[in-house]
């Protein structure tokens, strides 16, 4: 096992790999839809939106005179 804070990017992209294929097995036994997998699979798909909040409501415009 690699030391705490070590990170391997021979390892990275095997699992990047093998979570392809699983994907890829589950769209094809219909297991699962493409859409499905994209939103789960999403930049934000780890976020709880029943958490999120508006931290800034104002629009600030200016204009180049």
């Amino acid at each position: 096992m690699p030391p705490h804070g070590s990170y391997s990017v021979a390892v990275r992209i095997r699992e990047k790999q093998e979570a392809r294929e699983r994907d890829s097995n589950r769209i094809a036994s219909g297991e699962i839809s493409p859409a499905d997998v994209r939103d789960q699979n999403g930049l934000f798909s780890s976020l709880d939106a029943s958490r999120a909040r508006l931290v800034s409501s104002r629009v600030r415009v200016q204009i180049a005179a």
